[in-house]
């Protein structure tokens, strides 16, 4: 069955093998861990014996050579590891194969000069929401600009202060007698 899935795959299985930059040896060759799956990993004879590699990938629960193992529990855990091998995969040799990262950062430059573009609208955006008092904004402004924004709440109400009082006294001696 295995050797039907490498012919099916063609040259591409070779193409990963040459992409893959992961530190796991059962991995380094696709074509082998399809053909030997989580006893590659996990089987200290064949570890030693196709990578000439001596312990385990990790600690494994699961004998899954012995025959005391309920048969459900052994799909599960071969499923399991299947999976990780994809994980595997993807990470360390199709997203590079494929150009992932590259696009990613094309795509996150395209979206910060999009941002930067709209400059102006987002500046009245905010300077909207800065006046109607929106408190999310407020929670995310840091902590240094607030207390400036305070200060000059203070210094604003000093001086409207120093207006009212000088209406209240006519003349500059009765506001020195006053203030």
């Amino acid at each position: 069955m295995w050797s039907k899935i490498i012919k099916s795959l063609g040259v591409d299985i070779e193409i990963v093998d040459n992409y893959y930059n992961g530190v796991e040896p059962a991995y380094t060759v696709l074509k082998r861990y399809i053909k030997y799956g989580s006893d590659l990993l996990f089987n200290p004879e064949v570890r030693q014996q196709v990578l000439g590699v001596t312990g385990v990938a990790t600690q494994i629960a699961i004998d899954v050579g012995s025959e005391f193992i309920p048969p459900q529990q052994a799909v599960t855990f071969e499923v399991e590891n299947d999976i990780n091998a994809f994980e595997e995969y993807l990470r360390y040799a199709i997203f590079d194969a494929a150009g992932f990262e590259s696009y990613c950062i094309q795509e996150l430059k395209g979206l910060v000069d999009r941002f930067r573009d709209k400059g102006g609208t987002w500046n009245g955006v905010a300077l909207n929401e800065w006046l109607e008092g929106n408190t999310l904004l407020f929670a995310e402004i840091p902590h240094n600009l607030k207390s400036q924004a305070s200060n000059l709440e203070v210094s604003e109400r000093l001086r409207q202060l120093s207006i009212a009082l000088k209406k209240q006294c006519n003349s500059p001696a009765e506001f020195r007698k006053h203030g």
